[in-house]
């Protein structure tokens, strides 16, 4: 599933000032089940290609997160793309530009062009249950923020794991033939993926390669606000 995401990521998401980008098409639930119809839990997907989102699509068309007393939420991620960015300091100001170019493309809708923005991974996400907002989380990582968001949010929703037990748990990201794992996982699953055909790379227990995600969630039972940091890197959860 990450990778069948990551392969139309890479083929539809540009500038939109620029390119013309399906969102309502790959957001669909027609396209969603025909995505997932090429997954075979039993295989493995050597190549994950695009798919065409335009035929479900309807013509009418560090990070932090912040909860106030109302229950208003703000998720919010900044980037300066690689640690310290373009590792020089405007005059005396303290402040490190970002190198973000290196995200454009050779070609496709995230090539470079004059006044373009280059497509990035940063994924803020704000959560709705009815209605009213239920969670604000997001995380640094590069291109496994999309897996990181995916895996938080499906331990949340589908596992109604709390915040702090979502973050923690482990994590993983499949590039091709490799996944990058996590060591928590039971033997029997690295076993079970090994034959699959997976080539397994084992990393820290907490590897900050998986990102550093932070989040809160607002308990509809109770209006209290639990927040949750990533022992992966440096996070915190504070309240006033």
């Amino acid at each position: 599933a990450m990778k069948l995401g990551a392969a139309d990521w890479r083929a539809f998401v540009g500038d939109p000032d620029f390119v013309r980008v399906p969102v309502a098409g790959l957001l669909s639930k027609p396209y969603a089940k025909a995505r997932a119809s090429l997954i075979s839990p039993g295989r493995i997907m050597d190549e994950a290609a695009p798919g065409d989102p335009s035929k479900a699509e309807s013509p009418s068309t560090t990070s932090l997160a912040v909860a106030d007393a109302e229950g208003n939420l703000v998720a919010l991620t900044q980037t300066i793309s690689d640690f310290f960015g373009a590792k020089i300091v405007i005059g005396d100001t303290g402040i490190l530009p970002n190198n973000e170019m290196r995200n454009f493309s050779e070609s496709g809708p995230n090539a470079m062009a004059p006044g373009k923005r280059m497509r990035t991974t940063i994924s803020p996400t704000i959560v709705v249950r009815d209605g009213r907002p239920f969670a604000a989380l997001g995380t640094p990582g590069a291109a496994r923020i999309l897996t990181t968001t995916a895996i938080l949010l499906s331990n949340l929703i589908d596992f109604g794991m709390g915040i702090q037990k979502a973050i923690e748990f482990p994590r993983f990201y499949p590039a091709d033939r490799e996944l990058s794992i996590e060591p928590r996982f039971p033997n029997e699953t690295l076993a079970a993926l090994a034959a699959m055909g997976y080539k397994i790379l084992q990393r820290d227990e907490y590897d900050l390669f998986f990102g550093g995600a932070q989040g809160i969630v607002l308990d509809p039972r109770t209006g209290r606000k639990l927040g949750g940091a990533d022992p992966r890197r440096d996070g915190a959860v504070l309240g006033y």
